[in-house]
């Protein structure tokens, strides 16, 4: 379930557009918010923002995706990785410029290396490869969110967290909600398929979850972070240790180039 959060004091405003030095990503939120929003007209926001344009095409055209041609057209481009993705590019590169900490590089690595992991672990649990991806690389938006909000402050907390427990409760005593429902809120407004935000909502919490594509998202998570004591969702799709290994290296192998197309 995906909660809306509530101003007040020392609550973050989900529903703010995170302040940017353009104004590419206003008028994109904008556009994607739009209910007659097509790829074209998706695509024309992006394509007057060279830089998101490329890592747009870049991305499109990745082995991740597994196209049997070259994709050149953006609204194709738009259409192959989602605008869901689209905006999350536009955000973390937003992000980027108000980071001074090495915060949003380290978070753009993350999410490649769960995107490639939910995708390999998606056979198993009879999910799409395409939507497992998405749903990984888009499962910690809300961590973005949280420091367009508070730059400075989201940066210094995220450093002392030491556990994805206590990441969640510090996140919603000092901004009133936590980077997943914060997310998962952001992705329904900008009508991202309902999956890929419950999966991004509930991917700290498998067991209270039975969409196979937030199990997948939730193994992934868990296998790249290999947080001690933390792999209910692995059990789930019973992996064992060797297997998580193989995967891992599989990760490794795959992610640096990715990381590059899509980092900030």
């Amino acid at each position: 379930m995906v909660l809306h959060a509530t101003g007040g004091p020392g609550m973050i405003n989900t529903k703010r557009q995170p302040p940017v030095s353009t104004t590419t990503l206003p008028v994109l939120m904008e556009a994607i918010a739009d209910r007659a929003a097509t790829a074209a007209s998706v695509a024309s926001v992006v394509g007057h923002d060279p830089g998101l344009a490329a890592r747009v095409l870049a991305l499109a055209n990745s082995s991740q995706f597994g196209l049997c041609r070259r994709v050149t057209d953006l609204a194709q481009a738009v259409t192959v990785v989602g605008t869901g993705v689209v905006q999350t590019l536009a955000i973390a590169n937003a992000a980027a410029l108000v980071d001074t900490s090495g915060f949003v590089a380290d978070a753009h690595g993350h999410a490649v290396r769960v995107a490639i992991a939910a995708r390999l672990l998606a056979p198993a649990a009879g999910v799409h490869p395409d939507d497992a991806f998405a749903a990984g690389l888009l499962h910690d938006i809300g961590e973005l969110l949280l420091l367009q909000d508070s730059p400075s402050e989201y940066a210094r907390l995220h450093a002392t967290f030491e556990t994805h427990a206590d990441q969640l409760r510090t996140e919603k005593q000092v901004f009133g909600t936590d980077h997943a429902l914060a997310g998962a809120e952001h992705l329904l407004d900008w009508r991202v398929p309902d999956v890929i935000a419950d999966a991004v909502a509930d991917h700290h919490d498998p067991f209270h979850a039975s969409a196979p594509t937030t199990i997948v998202v939730a193994a992934a998570d868990e296998l790249i972070s290999a947080e001690t004591g933390r792999h209910h969702a692995l059990d789930l799709l019973e992996l064992d240790v060797a297997a998580a290994d193989g995967l891992r290296d599989r990760v490794a192998t795959e992610a640096g180039a990715l990381t590059g197309l899509v980092g900030g």
